[in-house]
């Protein structure tokens, strides 16, 4: 099966940015708290980076800048990692997928880290399990490995 290099990053990005958006949403529009932890944790990192700062009313223009530059660094990321998948492995959307789910693995294990400096142990176990989460589905997302559910 041939692959299409032509737009993969931009295809990338732009999952990445709606996955981002949606768990985001999550944490507005669902009452349910495990399934807002991950726009929780999007938030958080969205503070840490400054985000936080200037007048309220931008509030939303710079969180989806915010957004918008997670799913292009969660691109790029995807791109490196495609050079170890073979050729028509996994479909494309699943990078974009895979990129999303990453980049907030990435912040949950740093957001366990100072948590962990901070002593706070349930944030610590929480978050914890959450990057465990995430970056396992993006690992499977990416196509790094393979889950057989059926008879072999």
């Amino acid at each position: 099966m041939s692959y299409n290099h032509r737009l993969p990053f931009a295809r990338d990005a732009i999952v990445a940015t709606v996955i981002l958006a949606a768990l985001s949403g999550l944490t507005y529009g669902v009452q349910f708290r495990p399934l807002q932890l991950p726009g929780y944790i999007l938030v958080m990192g969205f503070g840490t980076f400054g985000g936080a700062t200037g007048p309220e009313a931008l509030f939303p223009v710079i969180f989806g800048i915010y957004l918008i530059s997670l799913g292009a660094v969660g691109a790029a990321i995807v791109r490196v990692v495609r050079g170890w998948i073979p050729d028509g492995h996994v479909a494309g959307w699943r990078l974009g997928v895979a990129s999303a789910l990453g980049v907030t693995g990435a912040l949950a294990v740093l957001f366990t880290m100072v948590a962990l400096f901070g002593a706070q142990p349930d944030a610590v176990f929480t978050a914890g399990i959450l990057s465990l989460v995430f970056l396992g589905l993006a690992s499977w997302f990416a196509g790094l490995f393979s889950v057989s559910l059926g008879r072999a």
